[in-house]
């Protein structure tokens, strides 16, 4: 007969594992999640640990891998035989059992469950029925044949006086010792084990016994605690149900005794990496199964650089910090490979209360990556400000840097470092620069036929200021860089200022500013004057000086490219004038204004066709609802990672200033509307509808279109 812990929050399964197993004789303890487990072994079996523990994976605050790991770092559950009963994917099968760790699918027949189980119990457990008079003369035969003959530990004549006796030793009690009683050294015997002397007076009455409950032999699924004994007594037998019968919940169980003697685990251990979806708020979620893999091998990973830190925590966190073979280095190169694989602009590393959340942006919306423990977070950082040259004793402020990383692959990556002290620790943000992501030409930009001519004309001009709008993040410097690479010919000087510099090309002299020794944009703009240059790119203008200087550049034979904060185009240009720039300069030097966003597409493989709801249709004129009587919609697949889209496009508002009209508009500071409504008279066309465009074609969603539908 075997004493099996079940531990799995599903009710209707643990009771067809109750139902299985205790037909065979064992004895079958339910926990409901992995805390009353633990809770369990540590006061309800006492000195002697289950047979076999039989767990699931997904279960609420602390999964099942992290319950086993927490098992196998005390000495006797280290080969203790654990079986995991799961509907998790069978990819993490082989990782289990690198631990000694045993996997079926919940999907397994009875039969394949019953032989695993027999398998890992062995054949020194066998199932036994008897009677409770006959377990107890079958436990003192065993015991008798390791007494000897002759009585046990006999007294000896003490030398001093004896101290006193243990108050519960005058109790008779039968000859044959328990076998859990241990008489200390100092006290000597001089008789067999526990045999009482005749006392000399009467001992004191004892207090009238309280009626117990006794059971004959207890079922199979029944446990007897520990406060309740076997031997027959006196006291008054009542009827009573079975201890603890395991049985199928029919409704919510009643809350547990708040004066239980464990105290969980708000966080898991230092080597356990809890995978993405399996956390403490919401075990209900799910991830893709290569994460859960990839999670563990991480926190595998942890754990042999773990076992080879032998020296101080200074010491071994300045080893990690400089060795590029370390644990953490590893780590780092695994978040920017993968990072690189899902094409990600950016990786956020933000620690919370008990753990550090990794992150990526993917065409703009971020994706849980990995959830690693508290305590590695500041050896991350500080390997990251090592390889930025950032100063890793400065923990109260933020600070900015970049280093380069090349893949495996060959593929180079600069990164932008930012770092912010925050609760928790510090979070740090690396912002991904490859040039592979910069378009070729301007035919690469999906630009529609009349902005592609407007803006070839444009940049056939010699001077003039060319602006890029959009909040941050929308694309404005890729724009940027690819007007560059069309304009960088051997013909022209192309000098470009910035904070920092995002992207290297060759041919161009880019400079970067440093405001903590006073090189700011409008010292170096006052330096490229004297340089002659052809082409000037302003990474953004900011202030007063930085405009009157770009501006004055543009009416003077220079070609300009800058940026801007506005929703859209004609705002660009109320946006310079309340700067405090001449209405007539700002007409004079612009020559484009480009306002774009950038949407997600469709993924191509699980798209759906759908239709618009009401809200969406009453956004739309009668003409528009017509044109968009297909539409598509993200469904989410492996290629996508689930979130339904796949990559990002620019949508463009091309407003050139080039017409008279538009420039005296502009000289005469008119409002807002009047500026908007004769630039659409020369073809100017919204965001609105470039993203209709979009999804007329089933390139992209109507929760992608119509924010800028609006």
């Amino acid at each position: 007969m075997a004493r099996i812990l079940v531990v799995d929050d599903d009710v209707g399964y643990c009771g067809l594992l109750n139902e299985l197993l205790s037909g065979e004789g064992h004895i079958i303890i339910e926990a409901m999640d992995a805390k009353e487990a633990l809770w369990l072994l540590d006061n309800e079996f006492g000195l002697k640990p289950p047979d076999l523990i039989i767990t699931d994976f997904n279960m609420a605050e602390i999964n099942g891998y992290e319950f086993i790991s927490q098992l196998r770092i005390q000495e006797r559950y280290t080969d203790m035989p654990i079986l995991m009963i799961s509907g998790t994917s069978k990819k993490i099968e082989h990782l289990l059992k690198m631990n000694g760790i045993e996997y079926l699918p919940k999907s397994s027949s009875n039969s394949k469950i019953q032989s695993m189980i027999d398998s890992l119990i062995g054949s020194a457990v066998k199932p036994q029925k008897v009677e409770e008079e006959e377990e107890k003369m079958e436990e003192f035969s065993t015991i008798s044949e390791f007494l000897p003959t002759e009585p046990l530990l006999i007294i000896k004549p003490l030398e001093k006086e004896p101290p006193p006796r243990l108050p519960t030793l005058p109790r008779t009690v039968e000859p044959s010792p328990p076998t859990n009683v241990i008489i200390p050294p100092r006290f000597g015997l001089e008789e067999p084990l526990l045999t009482a002397k005749p006392l000399e007076k009467e001992p004191p009455p004892r207090p009238p016994k309280l009626p117990r409950i006794i059971q004959p032999p207890p079922p199979a699924n029944v446990v007897i605690p520990p406060g309740f004994p076997k031997e027959e007594s006196n006291s008054e037998v009542l009827p009573a149900k079975p201890l603890l019968t395991a049985k199928p919940l029919e409704k919510e169980p009643p809350p547990r005794l708040p004066t239980l003697p464990r105290i969980a685990h708000q966080s898991p251990p230092v080597n356990v990496i809890i995978p993405p979806g399996f956390h403490w708020e919401d075990s209900n979620s799910t991830e893709p199964d290569d994460i859960v893999s990839r999670s563990v091998e991480l926190t595998q990973m942890i754990e042999v650089g773990n076992d080879h830190e032998e020296k101080s925590r200074t010491q071994a966190e300045e080893s990690i910090e400089i060795d590029d073979a370390s644990p953490v280095a590893r780590l780092i190169s695994e978040f920017l490979e993968e990072a690189i694989q899902r094409k990600a602009s950016d990786i956020h590393i933000e620690p919370q209360r008990s753990y550090v959340q990794v992150r990526v942006r993917v065409d703009g919306a971020l994706q849980r990556l990995v959830r690693l423990p508290i305590s590695v977070s500041e050896r991350i950082t500080a390997r990251i400000k090592i390889l930025s040259d950032l100063n890793i004793t400065e923990k109260r402020l933020p600070q900015d840097g970049q280093f380069s990383y090349a893949s495996p692959k060959g593929q180079k990556i600069k990164l932008r470092v930012s770092t912010l002290p925050s609760a928790f620790g510090e979070k740090v943000v690396l912002r991904l620069l490859s040039s592979n992501s910069l378009a070729v030409d301007l035919d690469t930009l999906g630009l529609s036929t009349r902005n592609r001519d407007l803006l070839k004309r444009v940049l056939q001009s010699e001077s003039g200021l060319i602006l890029t709008t959009g909040p941050t993040g929308s694309g404005k410097t890729t724009t940027l860089y690819t007007l560059l690479r069309t304009l960088n010919l051997p013909s022209r000087n192309i000098v470009t200022v910035e904070d920092p510099i995002e992207y290297e090309i060759d041919g161009l002299t880019q400079v970067q500013v440093n405001s903590k020794i006073g090189y700011t944009f409008e010292k170096v703009l006052r330096s490229f004057l004297r340089q002659d240059p052809n082409v000037m790119l302003i990474g953004e203008i900011r202030d007063i000086e930085t405009a009157e200087i770009a501006l004055k550049a543009a009416v003077t034979g220079h070609m300009v490219l800058s940026t801007l904060h506005t929703n859209d185009a004609p705002s660009a240009i109320q946006r310079l004038i309340s700067m405090g720039l001449p209405p007539y300069l700002v007409a004079a030097a612009t020559r484009l204004v480009i306002a774009q966003r950038l949407i997600r597409l469709l993924c191509p493989e699980c798209k759906k066709e759908g239709s618009l709801t009401h809200e969406e249709e009453s956004l739309l004129s009668l003409q528009e609802k017509t044109d968009l009587e297909q539409i598509y919609r993200p469904v989410g697949c492996e290629r996508c990672h689930n979130s339904g889209y796949q990559g990002r496009r620019a949508i463009f508002e091309f407003m050139p200033v080039l017409s008279d009209r538009v420039r005296d508009l502009i000289t005469q500071q008119a409002s807002l509307d009047a500026l908007a409504a004769a630039s659409k008279k020369e073809g100017r066309e919204s965001l609105r509808a470039e993203a209709l465009r979009f999804l007329q074609s089933g390139r992209t969603s109507p929760e992608e279109a119509f924010p800028y539908a609006c």
